[in-house]
């Protein structure tokens, strides 16, 4: 998918002007444009005018950015399963791969599903004689990264690497400066 042309946002941003005519400070200066194109360049311009046209059958004002990218992500971004559905597969490799299976059981899970049985414990899982507090807590560790992981998908390529980036950077601030403590220390 290639970005957004200036042209295909232009034809976007008269559309969306079009069915708000009231709104005079909608997109009214270069400033505006240019901000609202640097949010949205990266969508696919085809599915962006499906989602304004979703947007205007249903609501009295216009879209923000956020309102319209989170569109874009229902209609083309990846699907997140419900929570029910993880702890299903959860309990299937419990009975059907069992305790010494545990690397077969992690592969058969999708990414979140994997994430809150390793922060759960599989192990702890498979001997657990508290199901239903397992489950709650599945639940409650699946809603939060599923809220996350649609978050971030919200968010641009660009923006999702700019974000890793400074992650990064602050690891490595953060382990040189526990290397410089430790060596003080030491001295």
């Amino acid at each position: 998918m290639e970005p957004m042309s200036k042209k295909d946002f232009a034809v976007f941003a008269m559309t969306l002007k079009s069915f708000y005519p009231k709104e005079k400070n909608l997109l009214g200066n270069t400033q505006a444009m240019d901000a609202w194109h640097l949010q949205l360049q990266d969508l696919d311009y085809k599915i962006l005018m499906m989602v304004l046209n979703a947007w205007v059958a249903t609501e009295k004002f216009p879209p923000t950015v956020a309102d319209l990218r989170e569109g874009y992500r229902n209609i083309a971004g990846k699907e997140i399963g419900e929570w029910a559905a993880g702890w299903e597969k959860v309990q299937h490799a419990i009975r059907f791969i069992g305790f010494y299976r545990e690397g077969e059981a992690m592969e058969s899970f999708d990414e979140i599903t994997k994430r809150c049985v390793q922060q759960l414990g599989y192990r702890n899982l498979c001997m657990s004689t508290m199901p239903e507090t397992d489950r709650a807590n599945f639940r409650m560790i699946y809603e939060q990264l599923a809220k996350r992981e649609k978050k971030k998908d919200m968010l641009s390529l660009t923006m999702q690497e700019n974000i890793q980036k400074i992650k990064e950077l602050l690891n490595n601030d953060q382990n040189n400066l526990k290397i410089e403590q430790k060596e003080a220390e030491n001295a």
